[in-house]
């Protein structure tokens, strides 16, 4: 299904694609072009894919670099819980 973002931008939220048993979902870090920033794309990108998702009440893991005051906004904050392995040298 595909939703209409203020700007003309559209949300696919395809349901083939959602896990109804799902117990934690994964944000990756949103990327804006550089020409549409400023207009708030991003934080309405992510509101409505977590807030407007049939899991906006589970667990939502997402990882980023720079970004944590951002992703703050919507709840995310630091854990101890996750583990990475790293990627080789």
């Amino acid at each position: 299904m595909r939703r209409e973002l203020p700007g003309g931008y559209e949300l696919d939220d395809d349901p083939r694609r959602i896990d109804v048993d799902a117990v934690h979902d994964y944000l990756a870090d949103v990327y804006v072009l550089e020409e549409h920033r400023g207009h708030g794309l991003g934080f309405k990108l992510v509101r409505e894919t977590i807030e407007g998702s049939p899991f906006s009440e589970i667990r939502w893991v997402l990882g980023t670099l720079d970004a944590q005051e951002f992703y703050g906004k919507f709840g995310f904050g630091p854990t101890s819980d996750l583990m990475e392995r790293p990627r080789a040298e």
